[in-house]
C-alpha cells in the first residue's frame, strides 16, 4: 500500500509534495525553544543548558530557513517576509500576543502571592474530634 507522499493526492493532483526535512526541522527548532523557555525558571536562566537550549532552537530554525529557500517545493515560502505589510502585520501580532500574556501572567502571579488566591486549597481534616485547617501549596509544599 501507497501512501499520499508518493502517490500525490487523487482529489488535488498539482498538490506540492510533503516536505520531511522541513517539517522536522521546524518541529525540532520550535520544541528547542519552548522546552528551553519552560525549564528555564527551574535550572536558572543564564546557566550553560539554558543557552545551549536556546542557541539550539535558534539555529535549527535557521537551518530550517535555509532549507526552505532552497527545495523546490517548500512547506513555508520564506519569501512572504519581503512584503512589508506581511512581515508589520505579522509582527503587530505577536506583539499584541506576548503582551496578552505578560497580562495573564502579572495577573494570575499577583492573585497567586498577593491575595493567595489558587494558591491554596483549604482543606477540612478530623483528627481525634479536632478539625484542623490544611494548606496544599500549588508548588508540592505542605
Amino acid at each position: 500500500m501507497r501512501s499520499s507522499s508518493t502517490t500525490g493526492n487523487a482529489a488535488w493532483p498539482d498538490a506540492p509534495r510533503l516536505d520531511l526535512v522541513g517539517f522536522v526541522l521546524s518541529i525540532a527548532g520550535v520544541a528547542a525553544v519552548v522546552y528551553t523557555t519552560i525549564e528555564a525558571p527551574a535550572r536558572g536562566w543564564s546557566a550553560p543548558v539554558t543557552l545551549a537550549g536556546y542557541g539550539a532552537g535558534v539555529a535549527l530554525l535557521a537551518v530550517f530557513a535555509v532549507w526552505e529557500r532552497r527545495v523546490g517545493e517548500p512547506m513555508f515560502d520564506i519569501t512572504l517576509f519581503r512584503n512589508i505589510r506581511f512581515s508589520a502585520g505579522l509582527g503587530w501580532a505577536g506583539l499584541g500576543w506576548a503582551g496578552h500574556a505578560a497580562c495573564e501572567a502579572h495577573s494570575s502571579r499577583k492573585l497567586l502571592l498577593a491575595h493567595c488566591v489558587a494558591a491554596t486549597a483549604e482543606v477540612t481534616i478530623h483528627m481525634d474530634g479536632k478539625e484542623m485547617a490544611r494548606s496544599w501549596w500549588t508548588d508540592g509544599s505542605r
